[in-house]
């Protein structure tokens, strides 16, 4: 038996569809599954990333309380650790949204 597959591009997924996803996990009893595909919406972070290499130590670290460590890549290979603020500040300062403020 011979199978056929035809690629076709990956379609992003929309802000409102992980926010029914997040809150499907959140009912179905499973937030690690919400929590690990806001990290991928909102970080751009792979999947061997998130459970493999991200630990609570990433998260507010003690020498910065105020940023998220994250992976950035370089190339196919290499993974560079980046610091990402957890609050912006600007004037006027524009609200990030999460994935809870629902319309």
């Amino acid at each position: 038996m011979e199978l056929s597959y035809e690629p076709k591009p990956t379609r992003p997924v929309t802000r409102d569809e992980l926010v029914r996803f997040v809150a499907a996990a959140d009912k179905a009893g499973e937030g690690s599954l919400g929590t690990a595909a806001m990290i991928a919406y909102y970080w751009l972070q792979r999947e061997e990333d998130i459970i493999g290499r991200l630990n609570w130590n990433h998260y507010r670290p003690v020498d910065a309380p105020d940023v998220a460590r994250i992976f950035q890549m370089r190339g196919r290979v290499n993974r560079l650790e980046r610091s990402v603020p957890l609050m912006f500040s600007c004037a006027p300062c524009v609200p990030v949204p999460t994935p809870y403020a629902l319309p």
